[in-house]
């Protein structure tokens, strides 16, 4: 795992995100949401265990898996909606804290749909990177389970 080094504008980002539920993280890209991301999670994790749910478009998933893996001690079960996938993420819910999906998990998986809302009392956080990009019906379904949760 390597270290992090965060900006001063970071900090004061997943400061706010710790002082503020339902925060949403809105600055340029490139200003290193994915790293304030982490570092929130990081925080949480630092406290209590906390079971986490990150939904980004498909084609970012791998490079949110790999970011977790090389600058954090979480390790991610990642779900595109695909089956095998989904019960992999079935399987180890219980002993995972992170969860990586992607927006098509959402739009075409009804079984990853079910097994989410069958375990809203075990998920603390979610999180949703690029959701203008998500299609209306994983978008809705997102918004549905976010309203009940804490973050």
């Amino acid at each position: 795992m390597t270290p992090i080094d965060f900006y001063p504008q970071q900090i004061r980002v997943i400061r706010e995100m710790l002082e503020t539920p339902n925060a949403v993280i809105a600055v340029e890209q490139g200003l290193g949401k994915t790293m304030i991301t982490m570092g929130f999670i990081h925080l949480l994790n630092l406290y209590k265990p906390t079971k986490t749910i990150i939904t980004v478009p498909k084609n970012k998933i791998v490079d949110f898996e790999e970011a977790f893996l090389k600058n954090s001690n979480l390790v991610p079960i990642i779900s595109t909606g695909d089956a095998k996938l989904v019960r992999r993420l079935e399987t180890n819910f219980d002993t995972t804290n992170l969860i990586i999906a992607s927006d098509t998990a959402w739009t075409h998986s009804l079984d990853f749909n079910i097994l989410l809302f069958n375990n809203l009392d075990n998920i603390d956080v979610t999180i949703f990177d690029e959701a203008s990009s998500i299609e209306d019906k994983g978008y809705l379904n997102m918004c549905k389970m976010a309203r009940s949760l804490p973050y």
